[in-house]
């Protein structure tokens, strides 16, 4: 039974430490860089391609309008 309530509270512990490093991990300050820069990325590449598309589309009215 000891050996039981032992791995029990081992299993808590390392849970408890785990989310401690987590929330410490996703907090500090080289990991809101790097997702700020990824995210600062993301949005260019949604920006080109928005403006790409629209580039396409007066073209294509052009086009039709001829």
């Amino acid at each position: 039974m000891l050996s039981q309530e032992t791995k029990t509270l081992f299993g808590r512990f390392t849970s408890v430490v785990a989310i401690g490093f987590l929330a410490w991990t996703l907090t500090s300050s080289t990991f809101l860089d790097a997702s700020a820069n990824f995210v600062d990325k993301k949005l260019d590449t949604a920006k080109e391609l928005s403006d790409r598309t629209t580039q396409q589309l007066e073209t294509l009215f052009l086009h039709c309008m001829r």
